[in-house]
């Protein structure tokens, strides 16, 4: 039975000589793993739809572990977002910090709400605070937070203001949440993370 969805590509790895697996983030399904045939031929039409950050609209249908792709249709490439070094790289590491924090298969439209508004605001008018308010809010909601944080780390009550950020506040900020979130999952993190201002 094929299923219609729309979803942010998380992630992905090749798969056999012409596939490719993507990790994508739906707001129907919550975040399945789906099987792209072909898609890695040269001749493919749908391989450069399917980069890391596109919100897209598809059709696939499970067999198994497995989603399989059909249908394809680009929503949004995030392409200002691309095209900013240190944006995409805060950018692929909130896709990173969702993969590993979100359980598969688990809907959870509200976190893909979010991170697709935080995707969109980004891509509109870049802001730190905004990615800040991101990890707060996802880790938060998986339990994680502890309002002890703001005892030690005083700076943290400025995500939630105007005030103004220093460059070692921010730099702390930036090392409260990479090594939070290293602890939450336990694992080091694949992404590039580059600690500059936005």
């Amino acid at each position: 039975m094929y299923s219609l969805n729309k979803g942010i590509i998380l992630n992905s790895y090749n798969y056999s000589d012409a596939d490719k697996i993507f990790k994508i983030f739906t707001e129907e399904l919550g975040i399945i793993t789906v099987l792209g045939k072909g898609v890695r031929k040269i001749n493919s039409k749908r391989g450069g739809l399917l980069d890391t950050l596109n919100f897209i609209s598809f059709k696939a249908y499970q067999k198994k572990d497995f989603y399989y792709l059909t249908e394809l249709k680009t929503l949004n490439n995030f392409k200002k977002i691309k095209s900013n070094l240190a944006l995409s790289s805060w950018s692929f590491f909130i896709l990173e910090v969702t993969s590993l924090l979100v359980p598969e298969h688990q809907k959870s439209p509200y976190i893909f709400s979010k991170l697709k508004d935080t995707l969109l605001s980004l891509e509109k008018k870049p802001n730190k605070r905004t990615i800040y308010k991101f990890l707060y809010f996802l880790i938060e909601n998986e339990g994680y937070w502890s309002n002890t944080y703001y005892l030690t780390n005083p700076y943290l009550k400025k995500i939630f203001s105007n005030s103004k950020v220093s460059p070692k506040e921010q730099k702390d900020i930036d090392l409260f949440f990479i090594t939070k979130i290293k602890e939450i999952a336990e694992k080091d993190l694949n992404s590039l993370l580059l600690l500059k201002s936005i």
